[in-house]
């Protein structure tokens, strides 16, 4: 495509970066809720998922580039707020079927704290890995994707053992 052509369907090129992010959640967002659908997620399923949003935030910069819109934000209101408001319905699917489960009265912010400590390491990985392999806490690409496959593991192992705090 021609650089006029993306101005024209984009606007901008903050507007394509925008699309790009939109995308790539709402794709992401889609997923975890057709697997939470389908039951209980095994821990094979669950890390593939958590391998594709690592490595997705990781190896295309997508975790860079949504830092660049967060940290930018009050100088850009229509970039990540849009973006924000675009995935917040998925958002909200996602936080209702990972507490459906739940019984107790702080399952939906149970929900929410999973969901915080999934997405912030993978935006810190996607931000983070070059410095992060310096101080040798990864030491290679590949590792993303293996934290990614532990977290899910860990998080499914804790949740049914009852040690997921409130």
């Amino acid at each position: 495509m021609s650089h006029a052509t993306l101005l024209h369907h984009f606007k901008s090129s903050d507007g394509m970066r925008r699309a790009l992010m939109e995308r790539m959640a709402n794709a992401l967002l889609e997923e975890f809720i057709g697997l939470l659908d389908a039951g209980e997620p095994d821990a094979d399923r669950l890390g593939d998922l958590f391998t594709r949003l690592f490595t997705g935030l990781s190896d295309d910069r997508h975790g860079q580039l949504f830092a660049w819109f967060a940290l930018s934000a009050p100088d850009r209101p229509t970039g990540l707020a849009s973006a924000a408001h675009e995935t917040r319905p998925l958002v909200g699917a996602l936080l209702e079927q990972m507490s459906r489960h739940d019984d107790g009265p702080e399952s939906r912010k149970r929900a929410r704290r999973v969901a915080l400590l999934v997405v912030t390491s993978a935006i810190g990985l996607g931000v983070a890995a070059p410095w992060l392999e310096r101080v040798e806490l990864v030491s290679a690409r590949d590792e993303v994707g293996d934290f990614a496959r532990w977290l899910a593991e860990f998080l499914l192992v804790s949740r049914r053992a009852g040690r997921v705090p409130h």
